[in-house]
């Protein structure tokens, strides 16, 4: 899966709210001395191709530009973040953790054969494999739970939206309509001079052009030329 932003910034994100967290819990006022090293692990189960099997850390590190002053390590190496790019077990470059987090993620078609391997050669009970405890792959409960999350997400948005625009749209056909049946009193109470009134709060009111805020209030040709006229000069 593409994913739309850097995963090393979103790791850093992570991490900083870990840190900004633990005041209050961790540590109260300015005992900032109090703040405790935090750690991320993400494991990518799709990588690009290219990433596939490849461990990245990040760390936070000090570097002298001028001069070298002595600061305790533990002052600034406050947050770790590993990405794990997990990639197919088959693979003749594929041993240890990387070997044994591929075959944990596999697809359901492979789960099989990955169990025999997960068993025999890291010691997995075979309890663990169990349809009641295993079922499915990590990968697919992960993909599965992510589209849920998504599918209401998107519903909430598309109601909201709907909501929003409906009434947007209630609002300017109301207010459209009511300027339409003040013009009518309008212009038999006052005139040409009251349609010109008009004619300027609906311009205002709906953000409309002069023409169009005539054509909403059906003007004849004849009260049309006395607008204009009157908003040349």
């Amino acid at each position: 899966m593409e994913l739309r932003y850097p995963l090393t910034k979103r790791a850093l994100y992570y991490c900083s709210r870990l840190i900004s967290s633990q005041k209050g819990r961790n540590f109260k006022h300015d005992h900032y001395d109090d703040i405790q090293k935090v750690y991320s692990i993400w494991i990518c189960t799709n990588p690009k191709r290219k990433n596939c099997g490849t461990i990245q850390r990040y760390s936070i590190a000090k570097e002298d530009l001028f001069g070298n002053v002595d600061v305790p390590k533990r002052e600034y190496d406050l947050m770790v973040f590993m990405i794990v790019n997990v990639g197919n077990s088959k693979s003749p470059n594929y041993n240890g953790l990387l070997k044994m987090l591929s075959l944990l993620f596999c697809n359901q078609d492979e789960q099989v054969d990955a169990s025999q391997i997960l068993e025999k050669e890291y010691g997995y009970p075979k309890a663990y494999f169990e349809p009641e405890v295993f079922m499915k792959s990590w990968a697919h409960e992960i993909v599965v739970e992510a589209e849920e999350k998504g599918l209401k997400k998107g519903l909430r948005r598309g109601r909201k939206e709907g909501h929003e625009k409906g009434v947007k749209e209630g609002i300017e056909k109301g207010i459209e309509k009511g300027v339409k049946e003040g013009i009518e009193k309008g212009k038999i109470a006052g005139g040409l001079e009251q349609i010109l009134v008009m004619t300027k709060r609906v311009m205002s009111s709906l953000s409309k052009t002069l023409d169009d805020a005539m054509a909403i209030l059906e003007l004849t040709e004849e009260e049309k030329a006395y607008v204009r006229r009157c908003l040349a000069t």
